[in-house]
């Protein structure tokens, strides 16, 4: 008997082999797969490209009225420190610390009555004209011609409205005014009044030479009805010795610590004679001028 052949009707029961897609089939699922990702990716990027769009427009609405703000701030501090600086600029003497202290400038006005004015540099030398030779009646005209040129017109008084709210002494009662002498002029003067007495004394007829009404600081016994006087109505005697005293003060509150060297005159001897040194000044120009327009006489 020969073995019978398989039926076409087994083929039905026979398992499913896989099939596997062709090359083509491949690739046209790459490309399907590829053009939904670039879509998701073009999605994704999108959205993230309107939330920075929508964020940075919520940054400018908030950053501009920020940095308005800022700039209106630091103007504002600008303005006020140019305010204060302005201030106190014409405060005279003393001024305000931010703690709250007072920091007072040397040989300033307490109250800022006087203002602050420029220091300058300034070589100390020998002025010929500041004294005379002791000899002759025209170089002692000179010196004194030489020393009313430091004297302001009106000799550096000046008014001073309700003295009471400041830190004063009592005023110089002068034709209704309260009435206030600027301490250099009253110096100047007491060296002046020193240096005639001095002259006075050296003279050969010094007993018949007595100080001229300049050095007396032009007391007369109706100097309130037209000029306030540095004069206390003293003897001569008492007058050169206040002098004394009220200068030895005024330089001990000074205390120019300006250095000085060897007198060139006498380099034989170590000494010195100041000449030379360089001092911190105030503008002694623009403070008799100040003063000068505010006087309340023509005297000189």
């Amino acid at each position: 008997m020969g073995r019978s052949r398989p039926s076409n009707s087994d083929s039905s029961i026979s398992p499913t082999l896989p099939s596997y897609k062709s090359e083509e089939e491949h690739e046209e699922e790459d490309v399907g797969l590829l053009s939904a990702t670039s879509n998701r990716l073009q999605h994704i990027a999108s959205r993230r490209l309107l939330g920075r769009s929508s964020r940075s427009r919520w940054h400018r609405l908030l950053v501009l009225p920020v940095l308005a703000l800022t700039v209106f701030f630091l103007g504002a501090v600008a303005i006020a420190g140019i305010v204060v600086y302005t201030r106190d600029s014409g405060n005279g003497g003393s001024q305000n610390t931010d703690s709250g202290k007072k920091v007072f400038s040397l040989a300033g006005e307490l109250n800022g009555l006087v203002p602050e004015f420029e220091v300058k540099p300034v070589i100390f030398g020998k002025d010929p004209l500041a004294t005379s030779d002791h000899k002759t009646e025209a170089s002692a005209n000179a010196t004194e011609e030489n020393w009313r040129s430091y004297k302001p017109v009106g000799q550096g008084f000046i008014a001073v409205d309700d003295p009471s709210q400041y830190t004063l002494p009592q005023p110089i009662d002068f034709q209704d005014q309260t009435v206030y002498s600027i301490s250099v002029f009253h110096q100047l003067h007491c060296l002046y009044t020193i240096m005639q007495a001095y002259n006075s004394l050296s003279e050969p007829n010094h007993g018949h030479n007595p100080p001229s009404a300049a050095s007396q600081g032009h007391t007369r016994r109706d100097s309130r009805q037209h000029n306030p006087s540095h004069s206390q109505g003293h003897t001569n005697h008492n007058h050169i010795d206040h002098c004394f005293r009220y200068l030895r003060q005024s330089i001990v509150c000074c205390g120019d610590t300006a250095l000085e060297g060897q007198d060139l005159n006498h380099p034989e001897l170590a000494a010195t004679d100041g000449t030379g040194a360089v001092h911190l000044c105030k503008d002694y120009r623009a403070l008799k001028g100040w003063a000068e327009e505010r006087r309340l006489t023509e005297a000189v």
